[in-house]
C-alpha cells in the first residue's frame, strides 16, 4: 500500500477534493537539509526517510482550492502553516477530484513546523506515585488554567512523590523547558498550613522496562532544573511561565518528564511546556 494515500490522504477517492503542491527538487532537498538534523534517529538511513516523510506530508490540503481564492498561508492536515507565493507557481494541473500546483519556492518556517509542545498537569496519561492510600490527586477546574484545570497530588504520602508526564515526539535538540504552578491553596488542598514551603524539581526519565506502572522499569531520573524550584504563584491572575533549565534530546523520539515534589508536600501543575532551540 502506498502510505502517503493511507496515512495523509487518499488522493484517488473521486468522492473527495483535494489541493496537492508538488515541489521542484530543490525545493524538496532544501526542505530536508533544513530538517534533517532534528528528525534524527539512531539509524541515518531511517532518519532520512523519516525527514522525507516529515517534509512531504504536509502538502495535501482538503477541498479544491482555486487560485482566485488562495490565501498566502495554507494549513496542512497536520495544523502546519505552509506558505504559497503565486509567483512560485511553475505549471497546474486540473485532475478529476481537485488541483495540482507545481511550485517552484515552499519555505516552511522551522518554528511552525517544529513548535513549542504542551502538556497538561491533568492529562490523563500521567503516572502519579504515592504511597498515600487511595490518594491519587485531585483535578481541579479552574477557568483561568490552560485548558480549564490543573493538577495536584496533596500530602503524597511518598518521600519524595513524583508525577510522570508523557511528550510525544520531540525532535532531537537542546529544548528550554517551563511550567505554570499555582500554589492557591496554602501548600495543602485538604489542610491549609501557610507555613508549608512548596518546591517541585522538572526531570527527565528514561522506561527501560515494559511496564511503565512498574517503578523499577525506570531509569534514575536526570534533573532539568538543577535543584528544587519554589512555588511562588499563588493566583492565577498573576501566574507566569517559569524557566525551569534545558536539555538535549538526541533522537526524535516520544520524551518522559517527572515533577518531583519534597517531603509529603504538595505537587502541583498547570502545565508543562518544552520549547526546542534554533541555533
Amino acid at each position: 500500500s502506498n502510505k502517503f494515500l493511507v496515512e495523509v490522504r487518499d488522493l484517488m477517492d473521486e468522492d473527495s477534493l483535494s489541493t496537492i503542491l508538488l515541489v521542484d527538487d530543490p525545493v524538496f532537498e532544501a526542505e530536508f537539509a533544513k530538517y534533517r538534523p532534528y528528525f534524527k534517529l539512531s539509524d541515518s538511513l531511517e532518519s532520512d526517510e523519516l525527514t522525507r516523510w516529515m517534509v512531504a506530508q504536509d502538502f495535501a490540503f482538503r477541498g479544491k482550492i482555486k487560485l482566485e481564492d488562495m490565501p498566502d498561508t495554507l494549513i496542512s492536515l497536520y495544523g502546519i502553516k505552509i506558505p504559497f507565493d503565486p509567483a512560485s507557481i511553475q505549471k497546474t494541473y486540473e485532475a478529476s477530484n481537485g488541483l495540482v500546483y507545481v511550485m517552484s519556492a515552499c519555505d516552511v518556517v522551522l518554528g511552525e513546523k517544529i513548535p513549542p509542545t504542551i502538556v497538561q498537569g491533568e492529562d490523563t496519561t500521567a503516572i502519579v506515585h504515592t504511597s498515600a492510600s487511595g490518594q491519587t490527586g485531585f483535578t481541579r477546574p479552574i477557568e483561568l488554567a490552560s485548558g480549564g484545570y490543573d493538577f495536584l497530588l496533596d500530602y503524597h504520602g511518598a518521600n519524595p512523590g513524583h508525577i510522570k508526564y508523557h511528550m510525544s515526539n520531540l525532535v532531537a535538540g537542546f529544548y528550554d523547558f517551563y511550567w505554570v504552578a499555582v500554589n492557591d491553596f496554602d501548600g495543602s488542598y485538604r489542610t491549609p498550613d501557610p507555613t508549608l514551603i512548596l518546591e517541585q524539581q522538572l526531570e527527565f526519565v528514561k522506561l527501560i522496562g515494559n511496564n511503565p506502572e512498574n517503578e523499577d522499569h525506570w531509569d534514575k531520573p536526570t534533573p532539568i532544573s538543577p535543584e528544587m524550584i519554589q512555588v511562588v504563584d499563588s493566583t492565577y491572575e498573576s501566574a507566569r511561565e517559569v524557566y525551569l533549565g534545558n536539555y538535549y534530546i538526541l533522537n526524535y523520539q516520544d520524551v518522559w518528564l517527572q515533577v518531583t515534589g519534597t517531603g509529603r508536600n504538595s505537587i502541583c501543575l498547570d502545565y508543562l511546556k518544552a520549547v526546542p532551540r534554533f541555533e
